[in-house]
């Protein structure tokens, strides 16, 4: 008798997006570009969110809105994002790492970074939930995280952790540069790559959550938003999928059990929580895929 096998389960990730309302990617420039332009980069990201029905979260530098004087015109991007249906997140006032900050300095920063992102929720009845640290830097020290931790939960946040991890931000640098030289050719070499750099990170994660976990926990993923993502989404998404991936919120992904492990993990880098709990369990740490040959020469020539 012939058994037909049980199908298998659908993956399953939340995505989230840092650097709201823009990722700096030209060395030489840390202000943003006028408004149009900006809000024509998150609309575009935003129409293949919306398209696809993700529910996102986009976790905002406050800072980064204070180029422009008007208060309107710092709402108008968080405002796009909340119209879209996505949540909004703190990444604190000025993407601060705690191996540079003191802990007082870094939990100000915390404070300062929810003015605007409070203010524009509750006008829609909705709160602040999630906080994401910066590079996902927790703490150099175990006295440093754990205060640090406190200090969080104190004011009613939800850390959000990330399990499939890559370098996009690098790609993001090489495509500005390329893009304002209008060099095509390289552009689509950026892509092409940054595309195939995304599938074997996800193929990483997928198979160190499997070792670590035994199984495959409900991932939660990291993109910056930047030109190259707006331009690349679709395509990113169609990638996604293809893997077997349904879209869930970041709340129904940390409904899985993995997320309530320990994290012994201190330091002066930001690991996937796949890294931390394999670390907490004595295991070995796998060398993630690494950058193409061409883009580390690029990046060292910007």
């Amino acid at each position: 008798m012939l058994v037909k096998s049980s199908p298998k389960p659908p993956r399953a990730l939340a995505m989230t997006f840092d650097d709201l309302p823009l990722q700096r990617t030209l060395p030489d420039d840390d202000t943003l570009p006028p408004l149009e332009i900006l809000c024509d980069i998150n609309g575009k990201l935003l129409e293949v969110i919306s398209a696809n029905g993700i529910p996102a979260v986009g976790f905002v530098n406050e800072k980064r809105l204070h180029d422009y004087a008007d208060v309107s015109a710092r709402r108008r991007v968080l405002e796009m994002w909340l119209d879209a249906g996505l949540q909004l997140g703190n990444h604190t006032f000025s993407h601060l790492l705690p191996e540079t900050s003191s802990l007082k300095v870094y939990c100000d920063d915390v404070v300062r970074g929810e003015e605007l992102i409070k203010t524009v929720l509750a006008e829609r009845g909705q709160r602040l939930i999630f906080f994401r640290h910066p590079q996902l830097h927790t703490g150099p020290d175990g006295e440093y995280k754990s205060a640090l931790e406190r200090f969080l939960g104190g004011r009613g946040y939800r850390v959000a952790p990330v399990t499939i991890k890559h370098q996009d931000w690098a790609f993001a640098v090489a495509y500005a540069g390329a893009r304002m030289r209008r060099d095509s050719s390289l552009t689509e070499l950026i892509v092409r790559e940054y595309l195939a750099h995304l599938t074997e990170s996800f193929a990483f994660f997928e198979k160190l959550s499997a070792e670590v976990l035994g199984y495959e926990v409900r991932h939660a993923s990291l993109l910056h938003v930047n030109q190259l993502n707006a331009d690349c989404f679709e395509r990113i998404v169609a990638m996604i999928r293809a893997r077997g991936y349904e879209f869930i919120s970041l709340e129904q992904a940390l409904a899985d059990d993995a997320y309530l492990l320990s994290d012994d993990y201190v330091g002066i880098r930001g690991p996937s929580w796949l890294h931390r709990w394999a670390h907490t369990k004595g295991l070995a740490v796998r060398e993630e895929p690494r950058l193409p040959d061409f883009l580390k020469r690029l990046l060292e020539m910007s």
